[in-house]
This record gives structure tokens, C-alpha cells and sequence, in this order.
């Protein structure tokens, strides 16, 4: 099984083949290291999500706001609690559902952004996204992850800052990091349940192999298109 730095610098790998903006390698990065919830050791911090998700959804309950987004994070606990190591957040619908999940956090906390009445010189979404992007990677993900992704999260509002928030990019680099995660539990001798829940059939090294080439190969197809 690949390690935290196995599945960060393949998503590393994968995200600059598609990605131009600092903060959507972070999210492909998140998304690598997302699946892993699954496991016992991260309960803990399940616990800790759930909490957080509680408040939100309380919070926002009384002041008749989007309390979408706790219900949503309330969501992405249940799914990780219930599910074995290895199991439906390592398979391809699984990855779908948590890129959904997450993605609509983003755009409900950023249109709850909206409502926020200032004047100062900042776009009140954009600064919601950036900070509900790291926010999370600090708090949960695995701590030896955070330099890099806070580096990159710095570069991406110096370098590269966001003007426009292009929600399809945020759900590809997400399920990008999902489908990296996926591509690299697969060449293990364990190998993985792609198709669950509807089927236990595991699938290893020829998986891994062709996802990877089909997936260099599409960024290598979109990147040309860029010059034509």
C-alpha cells in the first residue's frame, strides 16, 4: 500500500499535467489523501469533523442560512464511519459522491460568502474558498502533508490568485486526487474493490498501468488542444 508521500507526489505528478493555479494542486492533493478516512486510526477525526459539521448545520439552522453545508459534512462522515479500509471510499462511485460532497461545501460556504456585506478591497468568496480549502488540511489531514500544501496555497494567492471560481475545475482536481489515491491502492498485492457496492471483484496492476497511461495521455490530448 502507498504511503502519504506515495499518493501526495503522484498526485503532484497528475495535477501538474492538468492544472495551472497553485490552489487546484492543492485540492488534487486533498483529494489524494481524502480516501484514507476510512481507516480506523482516523476515527478520531471523524469525530472531530462531525463536531464541527454539528455546529455549522446548528449555527446556520437559526440564522435561517445555508445549513446545507453542515448537513453535507455530516454526510461525508457517515460515509467514511461506515465504510471498511479499502473499500467504497476506494471505489469509483465512492470517489464520485465524495468529489460531489465536497465540492458542494465549497459552493454553498462561497454563495454564503455572498451575503457578507463589505467594502473592503477583497473578494469575500474568494477568500472563503482559499480559506476553506487549507483550513481543513491543517486541522485533518495527515500533518506531514501541511508545509507542502501550505506553500502551495501561499504561491496560488501570490502567483496565481483565483478571479473567477470555476466550480468544474474544483471537482475535477478533487476526483483527480480521488482517482490518483484509487490508481495507487490498486498495484498493491491487495489490490481494490473498484466497482463497489455492486460488485467485490478486485482489480490491481493492469488497472493501475492503463488509468495511468489513459490518464497522461488526456492531459497530454488537452494541453496540445490549448495551442490549436
Amino acid at each position: 500500500m502507498a504511503s502519504y508521500k506515495g499518493h501526495t507526489l503522484f498526485a503532484i505528478i497528475l495535477t501538474l499535467l492538468y492544472f495551472t493555479n497553485p490552489l487546484y494542486w492543492v485540492l488534487t492533493i486533498v483529494g489524494a489523501n481524502l480516501p484514507d478516512f476510512d481507516h480506523d486510526v482516523k476515527k478520531i477525526n471523524l469525530y472531530k469533523i462531525a463536531i464541527v459539521g454539528l455546529i455549522v448545520f446548528i449555527t446556520l439552522y437559526i440564522l435561517k442560512s445555508s445549513y446545507l453545508i453542515g448537513i453535507l459534512i455530516l454526510l461525508v462522515v457517515i460515509i467514511f464511519y461506515f465504510s471498511k479500509h479499502r473499500g467504497f471510499t476506494h471505489s469509483i462511485i465512492g470517489g464520485f459522491i465524495l468529489t460531489f460532497l465536497i465540492s458542494g461545501i465549497m459552493f454553498f460556504a462561497v454563495n454564503l460568502s455572498n451575503q457578507i456585506p463589505l467594502n473592503l478591497n477583497i473578494n469575500p468568496p474568494i477568500v472563503l474558498l482559499e480559506i476553506i480549502t487549507i483550513f481543513p488540511i491543517i486541522l485533518f489531514l495527515n500533518k506531514k502533508i501541511s508545509p507542502i500544501v501550505i506553500v502551495l496555497f501561499i504561491m496560488g494567492i501570490i502567483i496565481s490568485p483565483i478571479n473567477i471560481i470555476n466550480y468544474k475545475l474544483i471537482a475535477s482536481s478533487i476526483f483527480l486526487g480521488v482517482l490518483s489515491h484509487t490508481i495507487l491502492d490498486s498495484f498493491s498485492p491487495s489490490k481494490i474493490e473498484l466497482l463497489q457496492p455492486f460488485t467485490s471483484i478486485k482489480f490491481g496492476k493492469s488497472f493501475t498501468i492503463s488509468m495511468t497511461f489513459i490518464l497522461i495521455l488526456i492531459a497530454i490530448t488537452y494541453r496540445l488542444s490549448l495551442f490549436i
